[in-house]
């Protein structure tokens, strides 16, 4: 009815049993509606040209014992991990509940330790934490469009907590050796969304507060998380001082990854994952956050970023300046090209700040 169907559709709900439209024809089978997403969740991977792989800019200048080549894990660092595990949340395709490795830590710490110890010395990752289940999240539109779902990848929990592991070795780098932008909000430690707007609002105040006009341009990456091409990931990486084992174990770590949708219990088929950082993993977004961390690089406009989510300001009251905030956005799209990143045109806006601006 008419009145159930607008109950449904503003519940803040996963995909369920429901429909979705395929060629104006609605699907109703759980499996079927899996299948479907999974296709499209597939069909937005990016097709790597690794012929040309470009070179990037390094910004790690340490020396070579300065560099994250390599990682030993203790069985304390074990022990700790496994005892923040959250208990209540749902194991990977595994079947590994985070419940069990829990209440039997003393029994399972010393292998665990031991199992991760050679994943880091063979820069090898066992199968099983390749996998995902992936859950479609309803953003906003139509839920019969494919494209108004996010797909979140539930995985392996030892896998996840290997991963921790590796990202906190990861982040312990980064900030010893201080390689993250000051621009980036998104998933860094003392930072968060609300910082991200009160050091966006307090920019454009400064020069608002003056009387300057100010233009700002908001540009949001399509699909970005699951478009990161995995060689020029890895490319990027080594430019942080990220080599040797943890750089090949990482490459391991993203290759032949496979996915799998589920809806009310019912499973698509799996599906190759040839692109992209999961979305729902531990390593993921620190990797991002890597990936696009020298995408202001030369532009002159001031820059905040929170994950894939960019904002860029500047004072503009001249013809010079208009063609400066261009400048700057052709920067962006040179980079979005090289390293094969799409923006998402309908989602970019631009903002028009003053009463003198000349829009």
């Amino acid at each position: 009815t008419a009145t159930g169907w607008k109950a449904w559709q503003s519940s803040p709900e996963p995909c369920t049993s429901r429909w979705l439209l395929c060629a104006e024809e609605a699907i109703k089978d759980d499996k079927a509606i899996a299948e479907k997403l999974n296709d499209f969740f597939a069909s937005v991977f990016t097709a790597e040209d690794v012929g040309e792989i470009p070179e990037s800019a390094p910004s790690f200048v340490g020396d070579e014992s300065e560099e994250l080549s390599r990682i030993e894990v203790s069985l304390e660092e074990v022990l700790e991990q496994i005892e923040k595990l959250n208990v209540n949340k749902s194991p990977g395709p595994d079947g590994i509940h985070p419940r069990v490795l829990k209440e039997f830590k003393w029994e399972i710490a010393e292998l665990l330790s031991v199992v991760c110890n050679l994943s880091f010395k063979s820069a090898s990752v066992p199968n099983d934490w390749k996998g995902a289940n992936v859950t479609p999240i309803f953003k906003k539109g139509s839920r019969g469009d494919s494209g108004n779902y996010r797909p979140v990848s539930l995985t392996s929990v030892p896998g996840k907590l290997v991963e921790t592991i590796v990202k906190n070795k990861i982040v312990k780098h980064v900030e010893e050796h201080n390689l993250l932008d000051k621009s980036q909000y998104g998933f860094c430690k003392g930072k968060s969304c609300l910082t991200n707007l009160l050091e966006f609002l307090e920019g454009v105040n400064k020069h608002a507060d003056k009387g300057d006009p100010v233009d700002i341009v908001y540009v949001d990456f399509q699909k970005a998380f699951d478009k990161v091409p995995h060689q020029r990931l890895l490319c990027k990486l080594h430019g942080h001082g990220i080599r040797g084992k943890v750089l090949s174990w990482i490459e391991n770590w993203l290759k032949d990854r496979k996915q799998r949708v589920g809806i009310n219990g019912k499973f698509s088929d799996w599906r190759g994952v040839t692109s992209g950082v999961p979305q729902g993993s531990v390593l993921g977004p620190i990797l991002f956050n890597l990936f696009i961390n020298d995408l202001e690089k030369g532009v002159s406009s001031e820059v905040v970023k929170f994950a894939d989510d960019t904002k860029l300001f500047r004072i503009v009251k001249t013809e010079a300046d208009c063609e400066g905030l261009q400048e700057d956005l052709t920067k962006l799209s040179d980079w979005a090209t090289k390293w094969q990143m799409k923006f998402n045109v309908d989602k970019c806006k631009v903002m028009h700040i003053g009463k003198n601006n000349p829009n």
